[in-house]
C-alpha cells in the first residue's frame, strides 16, 4: 500500500514528519511498536494511518473525553467512520456503536481505559474485526510516569483477549524507566522502539526570577504577540490572572476542572478560533488540542516534574516557527513543590498517627466488630492531630484503602441530612395512625438516638436503607412524606467522600501497606522533583540539553538559543546564599573601595557569577549599594569620599 498516497488523499500532507513513516510501517507489518514523539510530532497520524492501512477496526485507548471527540470529528470529516465509547453515553447508545463496529461499519473505535473490562465490550470482543490496538498517552500505564492511571493497568489483560493483534503504544514523555515499564505492562513482544530527539530547535526556553510576574508577563505578551497559554497550579490563580489580562486589554479566559463542561468547551473553541489571545489554565488544558500557532507558553510557577513541563511547554511552536516557553521561579515555588512532594509521601509515623486519629474519631475500638457505617472524612482534624497537611492525610487514606483496612469512596457517597422537627412524644400518635411508618421511625430513632431531635444528622442513603431493611426508592418516599407533614426536615442526598472500616482497629502492618514499593516510588518521585528544581536553578547548562538528558537522550547538543546559552539569565538565589553573598560584597568594598562589577565578582567567592550579579543588582535597587557615572560600585556610607553621586 502506498503510504504517501494515503497521506495525501486523506490528510492532504505531502510528506511525513520525522519517524512517522517508520512507526507506521512497523505497525502495518504487525509488529508491536513503541513510539516516543514530542508534542506536535504527529502521534495521532501514526496510529490512524497504520489502522487505515491494516484495514478492519482499530481500537484506540485514550484518556481524555475531549480528545476522543475531537479526533472522531476529524476522522469523520475525511470520510473515515469513527466513534467513541465513554461514560458520557447512555447504555443504549454504547450498544448501538458496538453493533456498528461488529458489522464492520467503523474503522476506528475510541475507548476510555475505564471501559476495557465492561461486559458489553468484552462479550462482543471476539466478534469485532480488530486489526490494531493503539494506546495513546501510553506513559499513563507506568507507575513511574507523571500521569499514572490505574485504569490503564487493565490493558495487560485486555490485549490477551486480542491474540495476534499488534499494539502501537505512543507517548510524548517517557524516560528510559517508563519505556521499560510500558513494554512490560503491555506485554509487547520484541517491540520496535522509535524515539525522536527531545530537542525542539524552534523553542527559546527561559527561566525568569521576577518579583513582579504580572508586569513581566504583559511585557512578554506585547513583545511576542500571538496566541499563548499561561499555566498555574490553582483554579483561583487562573481566574485572577485571566481577570488581570482582560483589565489590561488582552482577551483572556480561565480554564480549569471546576468549570462546567460547556464552559470549558466554549473557552477552548474561542481560543482555537482566535477570539481569545490567552487561556490561563491549570494542567487540565491543552492535551490533544491541535493548535499550531501558539507563540508562548508561560508557567506562573513550577510544574510537578520535567515530564509535565516538557509536554506543556511543547504546546508552543508546533508550526515550527520560533516560540517562547517561559518559566517563572522563586523561593516560594520551590517550597510549594517540596511541600507537595512530602504530602504525597508522608513518613511512617504520620501514617500510624493518622490511622489512630481516624479510629478515635469514628469510635473504632481494638478487636471490635466493625459495622457498615460510612463516615465522613475529617481531614482537617486528623491532619492537626498528626501535624501533617490535609493532602498528606488524603494520601494516607488512599494507602489504607489499597491495603484493605478501609473502603474509601473519593468520588463521593450519597449523603443526606435529616432532623426531627416535632418532640418525641408527638411521634406516638403518628405511629398509631400510620403503622406502615412505625418500624421506619423506630429504626431511625434506634440509629440516631435523641440527637436527631436536637441536631441535624447525616446519613448515607444506601447504608440507611440497608439498616432499615428497605429499598432506596422506599427510603426516599418515606422521607419526603414525613417532610411534607412537617415531622422532620429532610435534605436529599449529595455527594461527599466516605470511609467505611473493613477490619477492626489494630497495629498497622506496613508490609500489607506495600511500604517497600511506596519507598521505591518515593525515591523515583524525589529524583523527578529534584530534576525540576535543578532545571529552574541551574544557569550553567543549556536548558534543551537538560531536558534531553533527563529523557535519556545521549550526546544532546546545546541549542544556542535558551537564556543560559545566551547568558541573558539572572540566576536564582536562595535567601541563605543571598545573605552570604551580600556580606562578602560589603566586606570586599569596605576593604578595596569602589570597583566595576567584573572586578568585584572576582573577589567574591560565595555563589556563581550570575548569582553575585543578581545580589548586587538587588542591593543597588534597595540602596544598600550605590554606583557612579563610570559604573563603579561602592557602599553608600563612603559615597562622598569616593565622589559618587
Amino acid at each position: 500500500m502506498n503510504l504517501e498516497a494515503l497521506l495525501q488523499t486523506y490528510w492532504g500532507f505531502s510528506g511525513f514528519r520525522p519517524l512517522q513513516r517508520e512507526i507506521i510501517e512497523s505497525a502495518v507489518m504487525g509488529r508491536d511498536t513503541l513510539a516516543i514523539l514530542p508534542t506536535g510530532g504527529g502521534k495521532s497520524l501514526c496510529f490512524q494511518m497504520a489502522g487505515l492501512a491494516r484495514g478492519g477496526l482499530t481500537l484506540v485507548v485514550s484518556p481524555l473525553i475531549a480528545l476522543m471527540q475531537d479526533q472522531v470529528e476529524n476522522l469523520s470529516r475525511i470520510a473515515l467512520p469513527a466513534a467513541f465509547i465513554n461514560s458520557t453515553l447512555p447504555p443504549e447508545e454504547i450498544e448501538r456503536r458496538l453493533s456498528l463496529a461488529e458489522r464492520g461499519e467503523l474503522r476506528f473505535l475510541y475507548l476510555a481505559p475505564e471501559r476495557l473490562n465492561h461486559p458489553g465490550l468484552t462479550n462482543r470482543l471476539p466478534r469485532l474485526p480488530v486489526k490494531l490496538l493503539a494506546v495513546d498517552e501510553a506513559h499513563c500505564i507506568s507507575q513511574w510516569g507523571h500521569d499514572f492511571r490505574k485504569a490503564y493497568l487493565e490493558l495487560s489483560t485486555f490485549r490477551e483477549r486480542l491474540p495476534g493483534v499488534p499494539v502501537l503504544a505512543l507517548t510524548a514523555t517517557a524516560t528510559p524507566l517508563v519505556r521499560s515499564e510500558i513494554i512490560d505492562r503491555l506485554k509487547l513482544v520484541c517491540p520496535q522502539t522509535f524515539v525522536q530527539s527531545f530537542a525542539r530547535p524552534n523553542l527559546r526556553y527561559s527561566v525568569l526570577y521576577e518579583s513582579n510576574r504580572e508586569e513581566k508577563m504583559m511585557e512578554i505578551v506585547q513583545k511576542v504577540g500571538g496566541s499563548g497559554i499561561v499555566y498555574t497550579r490553582s483554579r483561583k490563580m487562573a481566574e485572577d490572572l485571566a481577570e488581570f489580562f482582560n483589565a489590561r486589554g488582552v482577551r483572556s479566559a480561565a480554564y480549569h476542572a471546576g468549570l462546567a463542561n460547556a464552559a470549558r468547551e466554549s473557552v477552548q473553541n474561542a481560543w482555537i478560533d482566535e477570539k481569545l489571545q490567552i487561556v490561563v489554565a491549570t494542567v487540565a488544558f491543552g492535551m490533544g488540542i491541535d493548535k499550531s500557532n501558539v507563540r508562548f507558553v508561560i508557567h506562573y510557577g513550577l510544574p510537578q516534574d520535567l515530564e509535565s513541563y516538557y509536554q506543556e511547554a511543547g504546546r508552543a511552536g508546533r508550526d515550527g516557527r520560533v516560540a517562547f516557553p517561559v518559566l517563572f521561579y522563586g523561593a516560594k515555588d520551590k517550597k510549594m513543590l517540596l511541600e507537595a512532594f512530602f504530602s504525597r509521601f508522608p513518613e511512617a509515623k504520620a501514617v500510624e498517627t493518622v490511622y489512630e486519629a481516624m479510629c478515635d474519631d469514628c469510635g473504632i475500638a481494638r478487636s471490635a466488630v466493625v459495622g457498615d457505617t460510612t463516615f465522613q472524612p475529617r481531614t482537617d482534624l486528623w491532619a492537626k492531630k498528626a501535624g501533617v497537611s490535609q493532602e498528606a492525610v488524603r494520601t494516607i487514606i488512599r494507602w489504607l484503602a489499597d491495603a484493605g483496612y478501609i473502603h474509601y469512596s473519593e468520588e463521593g457517597e450519597r449523603w443526606g441530612t435529616l432532623k426531627m422537627t416535632v418532640p418525641y412524644e408527638s411521634l406516638a400518635d403518628l405511629r398509631r395512625r400510620r403503622p406502615d411508618y412505625d418500624l421506619f421511625l423506630e429504626g431511625v430513632l434506634r440509629l440516631y438516638g435523641g440527637r436527631v431531635f436536637s441536631e441535624t444528622v447525616k446519613y448515607e442513603a444506601t447504608t440507611l436503607a440497608a439498616k432499615l431493611n428497605i429499598e432506596l426508592p422506599e427510603l426516599y418516599t418515606k422521607l419526603k412524606y414525613l417532610k411534607s407533614i412537617q415531622v422532620l426536615d429532610y435534605q436529599a442526598p449529595f455527594n461527599e467522600p466516605g470511609i467505611r472500616f473493613l477490619i477492626p482497629r489494630q497495629k498497622l502492618n506496613f508490609e500489607l501497606l506495600g511500604w517497600d514499593s511506596i519507598q521505591k516510588r518515593k525515591k523515583n518521585e524525589w529524583n523527578k522533583t529534584d530534576a525540576m528544581i535543578k532545571y529552574a536553578e541551574r544557569t550553567d547548562r543549556c536548558r534543551s540539553v537538560m531536558i534531553s538528558e533527563y529523557f535519556g537522550e545521549k550526546d544532546a547538543k546545546a541549542c544556542g538559543k535558551c537564556d543560559n546559552c545566551n547568558q541573558r539569565h539572572v540566576a536564582y538565589v536562595d535567601s541563605a546564599t543571598g545573605r552570604a553573598i551580600a556580606e562578602e560584597v560589603k566586606a570586599v568594598l569596605k576593604l578595596r573601595g569602589p570597583m566595576l562589577i567584573d572586578n568585584l565578582v572576582t573577589h567574591v567567592h560565595k555563589g556563581q557569577k550570575s548569582q553575585i550579579v543578581k545580589v548586587v543588582q538587588n542591593m543597588i535597587n534597595d540602596e544598600k549599594l550605590t554606583v557612579n557615572a563610570a559604573g563603579k560600585i561602592a557602599l553608600p556610607a563612603v559615597k562622598r569620599r569616593w565622589g559618587l553621586r
